[in-house]
């Protein structure tokens, strides 16, 4: 790893000279790509290696023009180098940043603070790619059945479930605006400036109720937080929060298919982390909210 990141490091025009001895890093965490923290000459960058067959689901073009945007609306760090080649990317590290927890959550103003950065992004920018979360659980699917993963009853199960929300869902009544698409915890960087949102690989215009329904399920709020954070962003669009109900088991859907991806090439962590969205997916989708929130939505859109 020393000798990749000097070599990724050296495609700086200043830095061509740096050698592996003057490096210091560490692993930044991630479940999608290879990333690093880089110390050298009192320097300190983030070095991102895309993950195997991430081209297959991201759009690494599209990426870097939304994170630029952000970075001029000041919601996040700014790139370095990003080399298309092979989609390399170097960008800054903001002075003593933390990335927040799942523990953050037991603050109010922290989950307050999350919230503000998720609705400035949705009323501040605007992005040219779309990212359709129906799109992307296919993509994994296929990618999964290319592996030679046999879809299980459960899996088959919420996978119906899901199917028929998608009219709904997709409404043209609804707008889409500029989303983050992946707002874990993690991706959340406490910094002397403030609050920042890294990771913009996942961006594209979206349904904002996506950005609310996965800020809730990836921070593991309870309902009485869910209401809060509801109420923080302000909605005046009155089905908003039955879209963020409905939105929440394609997100545990989308990503538990995401997680037999992995295991299919190895990455057996992720076994457990898959079926445990899946769970979470089956037990929602037999929920009595969640038939209500679909029902509303369907008077809403009659769809």
């Amino acid at each position: 790893m020393q000798q990749r990141l000097t070599e990724a490091i050296g495609r700086i025009a200043e830095f061509r000279d740096v050698t592996p001895g003057e490096i210091a890093w560490e692993p930044l965490s991630g479940m999608t790509n290879v990333t690093c923290l880089v110390r050298f000459r009192g320097v300190e960058l983030v070095v991102r290696f895309p993950g195997e067959g991430t081209e297959r689901f991201i759009d690494r073009g599209a990426e870097v023009t939304n994170s630029r945007s952000a970075h001029l609306a000041g919601l996040t760090n700014e790139i370095t180098l990003f080399d298309p080649a092979d989609s390399v990317l170097i960008s800054a590290m903001a002075p003593n940043a933390r990335p927040h927890t799942a523990a953050s959550r037991h603050d109010p103003s922290i989950l307050l603070a999350v919230t503000g950065l998720l609705k400035r992004t949705h009323q501040e920018l605007a992005f040219a790619n779309d990212f359709n979360p129906f799109g992307l659980l296919a993509t994994f699917n296929s990618m999964a059945h290319e592996a030679g993963h046999r879809c299980s009853a459960d899996l088959a199960k919420a996978a119906a479930a899901i199917a028929k929300l998608r009219p709904v869902l997709e409404s043209p009544a609804v707008a889409r605006v500029a989303c983050h698409n992946d707002p874990v915890p993690e991706n959340f960087l406490e910094t002397e400036g403030g609050l920042l949102l890294i990771d913009w690989e996942y961006s594209g215009r979206n349904d904002p109720a996506w950005d609310l329904a996965s800020l809730c399920l990836e921070w593991d709020l309870t309902a009485g937080q869910e209401l809060e954070v509801l109420a923080a962003y302000a909605s005046d669009d009155e089905p908003f929060r039955w879209r963020v109900t409905t939105y929440r088991p394609v997100a545990d859907l989308v990503w538990s298919v995401w997680a037999i991806v992995q295991t299919t090439r190895g990455r057996s962590e992720f076994a457990e982390y898959g079926e445990a969205r899946l769970n979470r997916c089956l037990q929602a989708i037999s929920s009595p909210e969640f038939n209500l929130s679909v029902r509303e939505l369907r008077t809403w859109y009659g769809a």
